[in-house]
């Protein structure tokens, strides 16, 4: 895999997927369930046997050179196939030419025994594994009906349906312990789940309060965009924890997302304390600044940055933007000019242009102009409604209304 690595990658995160339970076979064989057998609705649900009649019928023909009852007997097994894909393998078996279907058998059966030698082990170290297997293949069975059966439409579909664990009349007796609970929680909590998460580490917290609960909740109400409550969780979780760098950063966001740019700055003033040498932390605590538009004080943590790692392009834009509205507009080129030789993008041909045209580069200021259209894809909205976000600061550095509009008409007309 050294030329490959993204196929390796695939292939472990392939392999992590199948190990929590995830039914990572429906893709594969959801094609290899057109066959008669699978028009009888039973059919779907039947226990895998290598005794079945349409199991032996499939492999008539196919006994020279392969060791059947061991291969039957080991897909028999077999905990890595639900049910109906142990179906499926076998009836595409019979419409195999005979030297293929002898070496997808040999093939087959030497993975077979791998993976059944290691789910003996698993079952001597947990002896509950297989209960779990055996839920997760009538599971995958059902799936499969409710998902490919061809008459799947006359029937309302199980796994469209919402569960709540905690209304719900009988799922509320089978998960009413809370370490039951937590353990349903984290899971939604690993799988992006925010708002099911949320509902359940809630109805937690609400029997006993800690700051991990608190932390989480605050987290998922994040992740779903509402700010407010995310602090009100956090702030629940600092009474627990106080100086957790995590927390504090979180609650500095979301002020941030709230508009209280303030209280932002404050937690990243405690942050940089705890964390002086973290040029991350100097970057947003400049842009903070900037959303204040204290473009003076921004501009003092950027050259921090810049002067610990000068050769960081994350502050040249910033640094670039700031001299621009403080009137430093040589500077203010210098810095756009960086940005524009490593990764330009539109914003900064404007921003150049903007310093030209204030220091009377009118050539200069117009092809930087041009530039920022030509990279915008020919966006005459966006390059209008930018320019126009700007006038305010050409107009501070002395520039009529009258020549921005005839500026921007001129460069969209031209």
């Amino acid at each position: 895999f050294k030329d490959s690595p993204d196929v390796y990658q695939k292939l472990e995160q392939f392999s992590k997927m199948q190990i929590e339970g995830a039914d990572v076979f429906m893709g594969a064989f959801a094609m290899l369930k057109h066959f008669p057998f699978f028009r009888d609705m039973p059919n779907w649900f039947i226990p895998f046997t290598a005794s079945n009649p349409e199991v032996i019928k499939a492999f008539k023909g196919v006994n020279e050179g392969v060791d059947l009852p061991v291969f039957l007997e080991g897909l028999e097994q077999s905990t890595v196939l639900c049910n109906s894909d142990k179906f499926s393998f076998c009836l595409n078996i019979q419409h195999l030419p005979s030297q293929q279907s002898k070496m997808m058998i040999e093939l087959f059966n030497m993975e077979l025994k791998a993976m059944n030698e290691m789910m003996e082990d698993e079952f001597k170290l947990n002896t509950e594994s297989k209960n779990k297997i055996v839920n997760t293949q009538y599971i995958q069975d059902l799936y499969r009906f409710f998902k490919l059966y061809p008459y799947r439409k006359e029937y309302p579909g199980i796994f469209e349906t919402e569960i709540n664990v905690l209304e719900d009349k009988i799922l509320s007796i089978i998960y009413s312990e809370p370490k039951v609970i937590r353990n349903l929680a984290e899971f939604y909590f690993a799988k992006d789940h925010y708002q099911e998460a949320s509902e359940l580490f809630s109805w937690l917290s609400r029997k006993e309060q800690s700051f991990e609960l608190f932390e989480k909740l605050g987290f998922c109400a994040q992740k779903m965009n509402d700010f407010e409550k995310a602090i009100h969780y956090y702030k629940q979780a600092e009474l627990f924890e106080k100086d957790k760098i995590w927390l504090q950063k979180k609650l500095g966001y979301c002020y941030r997302k709230t508009g209280n740019f303030k209280k932002a700055i404050e937690y990243y003033q405690q942050i940089i304390k705890s964390e002086p040498k973290d040029l991350n932390n100097l970057a947003y605590l400049g842009q903070l600044h900037i959303d204040t538009e204290n473009f003076e004080e921004a501009l003092k943590f950027y050259y921090k940055v810049e002067y610990e790692d000068p050769d960081n392009p994350r502050v040249f834009r910033p640094i670039g933007w700031c001299s621009f509205v403080l009137g430093k507009y040589d500077t203010a080129i210098k810095y756009f000019g960086k940005v524009i030789k490593q990764k330009s993008l539109k914003s900064d041909y404007m921003n150049i242009g903007h310093c030209y045209w204030v220091l009377g580069k009118i050539e200069q200021a117009l092809d930087s102009y041009r530039e920022a259209v030509r990279v915008s894809g020919n966006d005459l909205q966006w390059f209008r409604s930018a320019f126009l976000d700007d006038s305010r600061y050409l107009k501070n550095a002395g520039l009529k209304e009258l020549d921005i509009v005839l500026m921007m008409d001129y460069v969209i007309l031209g």
